[in-house]
């Protein structure tokens, strides 16, 4: 019995075989549905042909994700690898071109270039310090990604979606642009991103002012201990935007201090303008003591106004004008009447209960 249906199967196996075998019905479809009803088509045919249809779909979808993920993945990896090389193009290469390889076998060669640069800006501004080496680091990447202006600068859009997000790195990547575009249609895309910085801190004048800080305090951190023994100006000021002038009195400074460190120069910057404000301090607290005794100078010490005429205070030979600095209420105080503001240390505002040194100095007036 057993090798009778071993023999049926290899005989149904032959008969299959010369017919065609399963290449009959890519060539024949006809024969799938010959000689069958309408249901036996349906069960036989059109259902598994949906099912297989669908199953496909999904694993489609399924595998794409995957290699998405896997490709996203690989993009930061290599962003992140390329950050640790500043101004070892040798390496970057080797690095960008390993990378680059990753890409292609996960399915996803498309990712190679703006995909690459687009990370890129939202990396390497953060993670690495501004340089003059920085700076050729990713004009070279740039380059590797074969990346035109105007890819680059829409990638930066990118990097930088419009809003009050990213400040920080958006002021550096205005910085990195413009020092490496040149072509004006890409400078003009970026005129969206410019207006957020401009609105964030106070207008045009005070956004140029934070890039020249960036440049001056890139070039102020980029000596070593060699700087000291040259004698000509240190290279990296005219791609940090400089000029010589300011470049000369940056080294200079920093020849003088020593050379500190980030964190050292701004011990000292915090320890001498404590310094100055002391100083300032005794000054104020001097001029105010020569004009109305230590007396009233100590009674009215917190709310001294270097434009208030203390003559006209105490001597009421002038009215005033106050305003509060709270609510805005103004108070008109008339030559030789002693006013309550004058005579009671807790006065408050009489609208927004302020203290009485919120109000300020407006104008001085004849009586």
């Amino acid at each position: 019995e057993i090798l009778k249906r071993q023999h049926e199967k290899k005989m149904k196996k032959e008969e299959f075989k010369s017919a065609g075998g399963v290449l009959r019905y890519v060539k024949n479809p006809y024969l799938l549905v010959k000689g069958k009803d309408f249901a036996d088509v349906a069960i036989t045919v059109v259902i598994p042909a949906i099912a297989i249809s669908i199953a496909l779909k999904k694993g489609a979808s399924f595998v794409s994700t995957k290699l998405n993920d896997k490709a996203t993945d690989t993009i930061a990896a290599c962003c992140n690898e390329l950050r640790y090389h500043v101004g070892d193009f040798e390496t970057i290469d080797r690095v960008y071109k390993d990378f680059s390889k990753k890409l292609w076998f996960h399915g996803a060669p498309s990712y190679i270039g703006t995909e690459i640069l687009t990370e890129f800006c939202k990396v390497y501004p953060e993670k690495v310090k501004m340089s003059a080496a920085s700076i050729k680091t990713f004009a070279h990447v740039i380059s590797l990604t074969k990346a035109s202006d105007v890819d680059f600068a829409k990638c930066i859009l990118e990097a930088c979606p419009e809003g009050n997000k990213h400040m920080n790195r958006k002021q550096q990547l205005l910085f990195y642009s413009d020092r490496l575009l040149k072509d004006k249609a890409a400078k003009k895309l970026l005129e969206p991103f410019k207006f957020d910085l401009k609105t964030w801190l106070g207008g045009t004048e005070y956004m140029m002012k934070a890039q020249e800080v960036i440049g001056e305090t890139a070039y102020r951190f980029s000596f070593d201990e060699k700087a000291k023994d040259q004698e000509k100006l240190p290279v990296g000021w005219k791609v940090l935007g400089l000029s010589e002038e300011k470049a000369s009195q940056i080294f200079e400074e920093q020849k003088e201090n020593g050379f500190l460190k980030p964190f050292e120069y701004n011990k000292k910057i915090d320890k001498d303008f404590k310094e100055y404000s002391e100083k300032k301090e005794r000054e104020r607290w001097d001029k105010l003591v020569s004009e109305i005794g230590y007396i009233e100078a100590s009674k009215i010490d917190d709310s001294y106004d270097p434009d208030i005429d203390y003559d006209a205070i105490y001597d009421n030979k002038k009215g005033q004008v106050r305003r509060c600095q709270n609510c805005g209420h103004m108070l008109f105080l008339s030559a030789g009447v002693d006013h309550e503001f004058y005579t009671n240390e807790d006065y408050k505002c009489p609208e927004c209960g302020a203290e009485r040194k919120q109000f300020k100095n407006v104008i001085n007036y004849e009586s």
